[in-house]
């Protein structure tokens, strides 16, 4: 058998090519000659809403009135290459775009001069722009950005964390068991479980920082202005517990474990590279521990820093309220218990029984603090309530992995909030209440 003739075998895919050139969806292409638009290639007709008939406009026609002259003189002293040229297009039923105009001279065969031109939508351009930036840095299973995009915008919180002189935090969630869900389960159960996961981290992170898929079972956040190992610690672990909820899946119930590692800028790493390889150590640490653990980098010193006494009470620190001075001493006395249990090596059991009587002893305190509130009737006591609120979901957070590393978290976490509740909102709620009388 012969081969194909070059010939009769190329010349019908050149000839498809012109014609998708030509009226594809890829350029509004026209030609121009003596100020007449003599050919237009479907698109540009559509861009310009010419009906068919209208093949012989003037250029001018398409060009809003405060840019003709313009684009005119411009056509006019062109040269021999390719001009480019912004301006103010017009539809035929006289709605105006931005667009840019390309251009170059052509010599037909007959001796005419003519100018083929493109004309480019820049508000179209610009959509087009977006949805292939967005294909390119989105994961297509759960809308988040891809590592290439984490990784970037990680670069620029770095940039702004240097010029601002703020922390930020680096964290990795590593899905446990995942491989094995999706065996069981199927692939398209699996999708789902991821796509629902991603759902919860942003629900976590309530706009606060950034979320990525990295790997397929592993997703990572930039957390600005997160500038401590213990707030570092109470997002990791809310993560944890979010996470663990159930999930139904295909009409199943199933629940998915994560492992944490974190690590913080400066403290950590001052570039994207140690930070990153900071976060994978932290996290190996939390995989080897087991299962729903974080791991803060350096983190573990400080249960060798703890003082013998955690929170040292001091005269300063009564509020002149009898049962809520009382109240803080104990609060005091519990987390010093804690910080010497801890220092003590005692077994995960026991810590978690002296973080129960501490958590158990601060909701008796907000019972008697908001008693009191309502019945003195005080005004605008809704933020001391939900910062009452907000401590017990952040120990049960910090709590969510029980090992020496997250309790000597929590306890310096315990110290700092107790101070600062005392000289803040419970300073001013005893100030309210002397003022009716109570001692």
């Amino acid at each position: 058998m012969s081969s194909p003739s070059p010939t009769t075998d190329k010349l019908p895919l050149t000839q498809a090519a012109k014609d998708a050139l030509w009226d594809g969806p890829l350029m509004n292409v026209g030609v121009l000659r003596d100020g007449l638009v003599v050919l237009a290639n479907r698109n540009l007709r559509a861009a310009l809403r010419w009906t068919d008939d209208q093949q012989f406009a003037t250029l001018r026609s398409a060009i809003a009135e405060d840019d003709i002259e313009r684009v005119e003189a411009a056509i006019a002293r062109r040269g021999t290459g390719v001009s480019r040229l912004a301006f103010r297009a017009r539809r035929t039923d006289g709605t105006e775009f931005d667009a840019e105009l390309d251009f170059v001279g052509a010599a037909p065969s007959s001796g005419a001069s003519a100018i083929v031109f493109l004309l480019a939508d820049e508000a179209e351009r610009r959509r087009v722009e977006t949805r292939l930036t967005t294909v390119a840095f989105t994961d297509p299973l759960t809308g988040l950005g891809n590592r290439a995009i984490f990784l970037d915008r990680l670069r620029d919180a770095l940039g702004k964390a240097r010029e601002t002189k703020q922390s930020l935090a680096v964290m990795m969630v590593d899905l446990e068991g995942f491989n094995d869900l999706k065996r069981a389960m199927g692939d398209d159960a699996a999708d789902t479980v991821l796509r629902e996961v991603a759902r919860r981290l942003r629900i976590v992170l309530r706009s606060q920082g950034t979320a990525g898929r990295i790997d397929e079972d592993k997703f990572a956040f930039v957390l600005p202005n997160i500038g401590t190992a213990e707030m570092s610690a109470v997002v990791a672990g809310r993560t944890i517990r979010r996470l663990g909820e159930p999930m139904l899946i295909d009409g199943k119930a199933c629940s998915i474990a994560s492992n944490i590692g974190v690590a913080i800028y400066p403290d950590h790493g001052a570039d994207v590279d140690s930070l990153i390889a900071e976060t994978e150590i932290a996290l190996l640490r939390s995989k080897r521990g087991g299962k729903n653990r974080y791991t803060v980098t350096g983190a573990s010193a400080d249960i060798a820093s703890l003082p013998d006494n955690v929170v040292e009470w001091e005269p300063g620190y009564e509020v002149g309220i009898r049962v809520m001075d009382e109240q803080h001493r104990m609060l005091a006395e519990l987390i010093n218990n804690l910080g010497e249990d801890l220092k003590e090596g005692r077994d995960r059991e026991h810590l978690l029984e002296a973080l129960g009587a501490l958590v158990e002893h601060a909701e008796l305190h907000f019972a008697t603090e908001e008693e009191l509130m309502d019945a003195h009737l005080l005004p605008n006591t809704r933020s001391h309530r939900r910062e009452h609120g907000q401590l017990i979901d952040d120990v049960r957070s910090l709590s969510v992995s029980l090992n020496q590393d997250s309790m000597a978290l929590t306890v310096r976490y315990l110290h700092d909030w107790l101070l600062h509740h005392i000289g803040t909102v419970d300073r001013g709620l005893a100030h309210a209440l002397q003022q009716r009388g109570v001692e």
